[in-house]
């Protein structure tokens, strides 16, 4: 998750054009807010699948566990989770508090589907 640029940020993109097509104009800060929360849960997943798999480089710079350690890695991608959903949260748009709680819908998926590969990568292959 190092910065730069190299990223697409197709998620957020993704959710501002749904949102575009949906929201009108008066629903622009919420979708901003929204777009927001989706690129740092994002790049939440990122921080902590590098400390898992040990990945040392992201974007051709290295990973936030090989300069800061495991541990300031893994709060740190805790903290953007966190802050997205506050994000949502504290929006006052009605679909807010939905949106919040499928965000937090898919991170759980995500982290039964990091749960598979970490399990799968254990037992090797068949």
């Amino acid at each position: 998750p190092a910065g730069g640029g190299s990223g697409k940020a197709i998620r957020p993109a993704l959710v501002l054009a749904a949102a575009s097509a949906l929201g009108g104009p008066v629903a622009r800060a919420s979708a901003v807010r929204a777009a927001a929360a989706v690129e740092l849960v994002h790049n939440f997943t990122l921080l902590h699948d590098d400390v898992m798999d040990r990945d040392t480089t992201r974007r051709h710079r290295p990973t936030a566990w090989t300069v800061f350690g495991d541990a300031d890695a893994i709060l740190a991608g805790d903290a953007l989770q966190a802050l997205a959903l506050r994000m949502l949260a504290e929006d006052p748009h009605p679909a807010a508090s939905a949106a919040a709680a499928r965000l937090a819908d898919c991170v759980v998926e995500l982290c039964a589907g990091q749960h598979a590969d970490t399990a799968m990568e254990r037992r090797g292959p068949p």
